[in-house]
């Protein structure tokens, strides 16, 4: 689970559909990479970072903490 990710997207108003529509993938697809199910793309990483959270720190904003 990336929760800071998802914590700064709600402090930012950024959906999971904006995300989507950013990276042009499903909506399962941003599902599972917010899950921890599959891997965020150094460039999915780059994109999402420097559209909607450009002073965040990447290693941080991606980090992925064990879901409880």
């Amino acid at each position: 689970m990336r929760a800071y990710l998802e914590y700064r997207m709600k402090q930012e108003n950024v959906s999971r559909a904006d995300i989507q529509n950013l990276l042009g993938v499903s909506e399962k697809t941003v599902r599972n990479k917010l899950s921890g199910e599959t891997d965020f793309t150094w460039g999915e990483v780059r994109k999402i970072r420097n559209n909607f959270f450009p002073k965040d720190d990447f290693n941080k904003l991606f980090e992925q903490t064990e879901s409880e």
